[in-house]
């Protein structure tokens, strides 16, 4: 075997044992990465929750429309999966005009 091809076969091995190398690591990296649990971001999660917020409009400060929706949010609310807000309109009238 003549020396040139006795370092084309050193370099083909060296090359092939880095790649292995390589894959080897990269396989931990992923496998590390996937046992890791997955935190969102703060955007995320406002966008998630947000997701499900739902306005209720509920008329005048003073009504009894209002009291009424702040007790069906106050019943329905269901943390991060609905989010009910009721809303101080300006009455039946606006609320339909607003709609």
């Amino acid at each position: 075997m003549s020396l040139t091809a006795r370092l084309t076969a050193l370099v083909v091995i060296s090359f092939a044992l880095c790649v292995s190398g390589d894959a080897d690591a990269q396989k931990a990296k992923n496998k590390a990465q996937a046992s890791r649990p997955v935190v969102p971001t703060e955007s995320a999660l406002r966008e998630r929750i947000n997701e499900w917020t739902v306005g209720l409009a509920g008329g005048l400060l003073e009504g009894a429309p209002i009291r009424l929706a702040t007790e069906i949010a106050r019943v329905v609310n269901d943390g991060e999966n609905l989010h009910v807000l009721p809303i101080v309109t300006r009455g039946p009238t606006e609320n339909v005009n607003d709609l």
